[in-house]
């Protein structure tokens, strides 16, 4: 374990895959291949942070703001309503 903590966990980067048809990140604007880089201003770097980022908004009926990557060199802002 002392070595995994000193050379550092890598994680699953957050590429969206298939999207559920008519689902609050499609119809806000998410892509496939699209990667998530933050959420809420907040850098999201692996999988897991985003798992993070998005428990910690469990309950809430504001929006999420999401900075997408899109195609390598194309930053977008999506915000996603949490009210259904």
């Amino acid at each position: 374990y002392w070595v995994m903590y000193m050379i550092g966990i890598t994680g699953i980067a957050p590429v969206v895959g298939e999207l559920v048809p008519h689902s609050i990140a499609e119809v806000a604007g998410l892509r496939e291949h699209d990667e998530i880089i933050k959420i809420d201003g907040q850098p999201t770097q692996t999988w897991q942070q985003v798992a993070n980022q998005l428990i910690d908004r469990l309950g809430d009926k504001n929006t999420l703001s999401i900075e997408v990557l899109r195609n390598k060199d194309q930053h977008q802002v999506l915000v996603l309503p949490l009210k259904t």
